[in-house]
């Protein structure tokens, strides 16, 4: 006969026991991060915030399409379900995401009177080789060795820090990877011969740097994080890194690798692979920028008979056309809300002309009849920045444009080229 308290004391227990190895197997959400922390926009100015979620194994996740968004202040500022906030009066609101009855917040400073600073990496020539350098609001401070070849291709600000990426000869023949803090050369110590470092990315103490090191038969793809390196690419095989974005503990890197027969656009989720390019044709990235599970990934790739600039979102490809039938190429994306920004340039029968696409519709920078390339792009609000160099006879100029409007930053008589551009607005 079946003893009913024995029973009903076995299925207790057992309920117990599944209770207790599904809280041990299922890491429940313990706090949630706001970044960037604190940060200040101008009236009509927008913020995208993400939202980063720790568990009770330690674990970090990127939830910020999970979370519920709020403004407490929405006369000051009002925030998207996307976690873009944009700023309505001059004052302070804070901004609260919250999951699973777990909340985290920031607050977010609106002011009708702010400081802009523009950043941008590059490098110029007086008397050859290239010095690298980088400009703060039009005043250039050189960061390489005089007489020493160096050049900059990327810069990322945090608060009065620049960090600028890049690479120099080291007098034996060889290029060494580097980044640069306020001046300061802190060398990436990469295996082989030649490396480069072509993007940078900071968060808190971190320092992530994006690129390519030869190890004497290939070149080859690598994330480096505070001295240490993780490779990307296929064994044996070329590839190469061109652009880093962080979001919580992932780290995203657009480049490229050879298969073997093509060059191979795509990008790494914590070193992961995922394909971006059509099969049977060269497809390259050059920039990336994520937003909560999206990923964008600006690029090219040939089609037989021209280069097409392009974007993919989530590896959905869209083609931005300079003029029908001839070719264009991208360099830079940035995304604000659901709105894509991709500069680039295109050919115009006589030369290449700077431009940047807006969801695709095209706006020309460069000046007639001169060739110009837009190297980076950076948008805060309604402002639209935009790295550009062009030709002015012989010389190559550095400038950059805010809103169609040139401000020129090399030196008269200098050859002078920029590679990337940040904004801070504070």
């Amino acid at each position: 006969m079946l003893n009913k308290s024995k029973f009903n004391l076995s299925l207790s227990l057992l309920l117990l026991i599944m209770s207790f190895s599904c809280s041990i197997m299922t890491p429940r959400l313990s706090s949630i991060t706001i970044t960037p922390l604190s940060p200040a926009i101008s009236v009509s100015g927008t913020q995208q915030f993400t939202a980063t979620g720790t568990y009770s194994d330690n674990s970090t996740s990127d939830i910020t399409s999970l979370v519920t968004w709020a403004s407490n202040t929405e006369a000051v500022a009002t925030i998207s379900n996307g976690g873009l906030a944009t700023g309505v009066s001059a004052g302070t609101a804070t901004i609260t995401a919250t999951l699973q009855g777990i909340s985290g917040n920031t607050t977010l400073n609106i002011s009708s009177l702010l400081i802009t600073d523009v950043s941008m990496a590059g490098y110029y020539v007086s008397n050859p080789p290239p010095t690298a350098c980088y400009w703060k609001n039009g005043t250039k401070t050189d960061i390489g060795a005089p007489g020493v070849f160096s050049v900059a291709y990327s810069i990322y600000v945090v608060g009065n820090d620049a960090y600028v990426a890049g690479e120099y000869n080291d007098g034996f023949s060889n290029y060494m990877a580097a980044y640069w803090k306020n001046g300061i050369k802190t060398d990436l110590d990469l295996p082989g011969n030649d490396s480069s470092a072509a993007s940078i990315y900071v968060v808190g103490s971190d320092v992530y740097v994006a690129g390519e090191y030869n190890d004497g038969s290939n070149y080859i793809a690598y994330y480096w994080k505070n001295g240490a390196q993780t490779d990307l690419g296929l064994p044996g095989n070329d590839s190469s890194a061109f652009s880093i974005d962080v979001v919580g503990s992932d780290v995203y890197v657009a480049g490229y690798y050879n298969d073997g027969c093509n060059d191979i656009a795509s990008y790494w989720k914590n070193g992961v692979k995922t394909d971006l390019g059509l099969p049977g044709n060269n497809s390259y990235t050059s920039s990336i920028y994520v937003i909560g599970s999206d990923v964008y990934v600006a690029g090219y790739y040939y089609d037989g008979l021209r280069e097409i600039g392009s974007y993919w979102k989530n590896g959905v490809k869209t083609d931005l056309i300079g003029l029908l039938g001839n070719s264009s190429s991208t360099t830079s994306i940035y995304v604000v809300g659901n709105d894509v920004y991709v500069a680039g340039y295109y050919y115009n029968n006589s030369n290449n002309i700077a431009s940047y696409w807006k969801n695709g519709v095209k706006a020309d920078l460069g000046l007639p009849g001169n060739e110009s390339y837009s190297a980076a792009i950076y948008v805060v609000g309604s402002d639209v920045y935009v790295a550009v160099n062009y030709y002015d006879g012989p010389r190559e100029i550095a400038s950059y444009w805010k809103n169609g409007i040139k401000t020129d930053l090399g030196l008269p008589g200098v050859d002078s080229h920029v590679s990337s551009i940040f904004v801070d607005v504070h």
